[in-house]
């Protein structure tokens, strides 16, 4: 099998390709709702370890851990609006190249263990703008926590370019190692973590009038966000 299919995936797979769509985004409010009761067990957790008298190290470590999955749990929350009334929350068209930018820095501010982001801007989308308020957190859910990456320092790229189509603009995420699950996997879909944000990319794009691709090539995978310019 190629790297390609390593790394492929479509949400239209098992039960869930033949929902409507209000079943469908039930069954995406119910997985990200398990998704967030996760990182609300890991602080429970952690809570329970400071009970226990950890030593000033240990102190430390569960410090980080709590304030690092109660920060992963925010973006997750914040997907629940465009998701439950996209028409709603479609809103004005925000700037994408300084959507990108405050994913950046967010990311960095929040640790990506020794990796670096890159912001690569083509000047002929330098002004672009689309009407899309979930871009930012939809972006750090697709990154996901830094656990969740292979091993190294290899860095992390958010790009936006203009695409093939004149009216639209790409948006392209860019992460090490094959991450998301091929398209051929037994079984539907298990709505967690990168393929469940994989999913709700799907869903919200679409109804912005986009399309979402991802690829992956040279051991890098990549999500093509392609959205109407506004």
């Amino acid at each position: 099998m190629g790297a390609r299919a390593h790394c492929t995936r479509r949400v239209g797979r098992g039960n869930f390709a033949v929902m409507s769509d209000t079943e469908s985004r039930h069954a995406l409010v119910f997985a990200l709702a398990h998704e967030v009761g996760n990182h609300l067990a890991g602080i429970r957790l952690e809570a329970h370890l400071l009970d226990e008298a950890l030593g000033s190290a240990g102190l430390a470590r569960a410090s980080v851990a709590i304030d690092s999955l109660a920060g992963q749990a925010g973006p997750w929350l914040a997907l629940l609006r465009p998701l439950l009334a996209p028409a709603a929350a479609a809103g004005g068209a925000v700037a994408l190249a300084g959507v990108l930018d405050g994913v950046r820095r967010q990311l960095e501010e929040d640790g990506l263990g020794g990796r670096t982001v890159a912001v690569e801007i083509a000047d002929s989308a330098a002004r672009d703008r689309a009407a899309f308020e979930g871009l930012h957190p939809l972006l750090l859910v697709l990154v996901g926590a830094p656990e969740t990456l292979p091993p190294g320092r290899e860095p992390l790229a958010l790009r936006l370019a203009k695409s093939a189509q004149a009216d639209a603009v790409e948006v392209v995420c860019e992460l090490p190692g094959a991450v998301f699950v091929a398209d051929d996997a037994e079984g539907a879909p298990a709505l967690r973590g990168r393929d469940l944000a994989l999913a709700l990319a799907r869903v919200l794009v679409a109804d912005a009038g986009g399309r979402v691709d991802v690829d992956c090539e040279s051991g890098r995978s990549r999500v093509r966000l392609r959205l109407p310019r506004g």
